[in-house]
């Protein structure tokens, strides 16, 4: 966990893959951007990769995802998993992102890589 690594220590650069939208939006997303920026020095960079977007944003990315994968996979369970994606798990829009973002001590994220449902942000340590 980052909340394990000595706050004193200070890193020139994070990255932040597939984590968020398992955490609730609840103090746990903001809690962790924070641990995070406690460690980076001044200019660092840091890159998340998350699931992002808002409810129509997701449907639509879900569609693409779905028409991208090969013909043959089992229907049910391809339906289970992107049911799984919509309901079970904390996805904030792409504002809420920044928004938590900015709090925890960062710049405006810029969003630099999209791929169905799977965005890249860059941002800096203010």
């Amino acid at each position: 966990m980052v909340s394990d690594l000595d706050i004193n220590k200070k890193y020139n650069a994070a990255t932040l893959s597939l984590v968020l939208h398992f955490l609730d939006d609840k103090g746990s997303k903001l809690g962790l951007l924070n641990d995070i920026a406690q460690r980076l020095v001044p200019g660092s960079e840091f890159v998340i990769f998350d699931i992002t977007g808002d409810e129509s944003q997701i449907a639509n990315n879900l569609k693409v995802l779905k028409s991208l994968l090969p013909d043959g996979l089992d229907s049910e369970l391809i339906d289970q998993r992107l049911t799984r994606i919509k309901n079970d798990f904390f996805i904030v829009s792409e504002n809420r992102l920044s928004d938590l973002c900015e709090e925890a001590g960062f710049e405006k994220p810029v969003r630099f890589f999209q791929s169905s449902i799977y965005m890249g942000w860059l941002t800096k340590k203010s």
